[in-house]
């Protein structure tokens, strides 16, 4: 390794290191560097210094160099802009160009942010921004005093309480949260606006992920990647997997100061804090303003409550029957039938993706199971009774069956199927309104299998159904 190294005090300085000598050493008297005036020419900067490493002994590959970079990129802070710094770096290869290493744009621009300051007297202030991509973003300021910070934290912690002092002892702080979508949906929409891969998207926010705390300006945690969560957030998130956030989409910090955080220190192994009070409530405050961030980003998040008699509307065949009674009774040709049966395809296909897009909300709850098996089957079910009727007309329209009983069969159990979206909708109901309790309900058992083994039964068949109940 060779560093060269200038200010505009003291001149220039050449240091050479070669590490396979040091590293066959076999005491501390053998170990040795070479140091001296630099006078050369190559490094014509009035300050600054240079590194440079020579004789590798493998090929670097573009992994290696942008390991490199992430790594170099930490030395630079993503949360203020430095005039009297900057970091160039050059990869193997004599012909390229020394590139500046920097935030990008991406990293400064987060799709949720909240920014603020804790005070001595227990005073919360933050300002929320939520800035999507695509639509309409928001803004949102407030501040809160100690003793609803003090509920807040006791309500997040449950049976666990804890008293808090009148006033705070962990001491005054300032903090600064960035968040991402990791999504494919929300990476696609960066990667065609950065012009960016979403592997490098990734590897953006990885280089910085987590909360990293900050003494006097200094980086305090996480001194290695072991130990980006050293406030515990992955942990927390595990009890509500979707509405918690993870560090792998958070780039933020919090700053403090060895006057007025004193108790607020580093173990002697700089992984982690020190277990004490003033420790302890300091990062139940900070997980305080991460919730909040979250209820925030979860109202943004948040969509319309399903209207599901209208999410089911396009799928209903009830104007389908309607005006297929009226073709067959003038005798229509299958040309004269099929932009019906397209028209009802095409408003099927469309509800089909306003569902998909509608189970989102529901993917979030979780009975996610339980309502999937759910839609699964009473969708299936009646959509088999729909699809079954569409085939008796087309067969009819067509000149393949002239059985009208089975025509009118399918019709009149087609025509139960359309039932399904009201009875969807108040079973989905409770999800969607909180003040819902579930009171007792009727239903007749062998109505239930009569009408099964009717929708299922077909005209030859000589199927006999026994049941009983005991």
């Amino acid at each position: 390794m060779q560093m060269i190294t200038r200010s505009l005090e003291d001149g220039a300085w050449q240091v050479d290191v070669v590490w396979s000598d040091l590293a066959t050493a076999t005491s501390l008297e053998q170990c040795s560097i070479t140091r001296q005036r630099y006078q050369a020419k190559g490094f014509d900067r009035k300050e600054g210094t240079l590194i440079r490493i020579l004789d590798l002994k493998a090929t670097w590959d573009d992994l290696q160099v942008d390991d490199l970079n992430e790594a170099l990129s930490r030395l630079t802070s993503p949360f203020e802009e430095i005039d009297d710094f900057a970091i160039y770096f050059a990869p193997p290869g004599s012909s390229v160009e020394a590139s500046k290493i920097e935030t990008s744009v991406f990293l400064k621009s987060p799709t949720y942010l909240l920014k603020g300051a804790f005070t001595s007297d227990g005073t919360l202030s933050y300002g929320y921004v939520y800035q999507p991509l695509s639509g309409k973003g928001r803004k949102e300021s407030r501040s809160v005093d100690w003793a609803i910070v003090q509920k807040d934290i006791n309500d997040s912690l449950k049976e666990n309480r804890v008293a808090l002092k009148d006033k705070p002892v962990c001491g005054p702080f300032e903090f600064e949260i960035r968040v991402w979508d990791l999504d494919q949906k929300s990476l696609s929409e960066a990667e065609s606006k950065y012009d960016m891969r979403k592997a490098d998207l990734r590897r953006q926010i990885r280089a910085f992920k987590g909360i990293s705390l900050y003494r006097d300006r200094v980086l305090v945690l996480p001194k290695s990647d072991n130990n980006r969560d050293w406030l515990g957030l992955d942990l927390r998130r595990v009890s509500k997997v979707g509405s918690r956030l993870s560090t792998s989409q958070i780039v933020g910090y919090v700053a403090v100061t060895a006057d007025a955080n004193p108790d607020i220190d580093d173990t002697s192994d700089r992984e982690r804090l020190a277990r004490n009070e003033a420790v302890a409530e300091f990062e139940r405050v900070l997980k305080d303003a991460v919730s909040r961030l979250e209820e925030q980003r979860d109202r943004d998040q948040e969509l319309e409550e399903p209207k599901m008699r209208e999410l089911f509307a396009d799928i209903s065949p009830q104007r389908l029957l309607d005006q297929a009674q009226e073709l067959v009774a003038q005798n229509a040709t299958l040309d004269e039938a099929m932009p019906l049966l397209n028209s009802y395809s095409k408003s099927a296909e469309k509800a089909r993706v306003q569902i998909e897009k509608q189970f989102f909300y529901y993917s979030r709850l979780a009975t996610i199971g339980t309502i999937a098996e759910m839609l699964v089957h009473e969708v299936g079910n009646n959509g088999g009774a729909i699809d079954a009727f569409v085939g008796a007309v087309k067969d009819w329209l067509e000149g393949k069956s002239t059985d009208r009983k089975l025509l009118d069969r399918r019709l009149a159990i087609a025509s139960q199927a359309v039932a399904t979206p009201q009875r969807l909708a108040e079973r989905f109901r409770p999800l969607a309104a909180r003040n819902f309790k579930r009171g007792r309900r009727t239903s007749s058992l062998s109505e239930t299998i009569e009408a099964s083994f009717r929708h299922w039964k077909k005209p030859s068949s000589k199927a006999r159904l026994m049941w009983s109940v005991s």
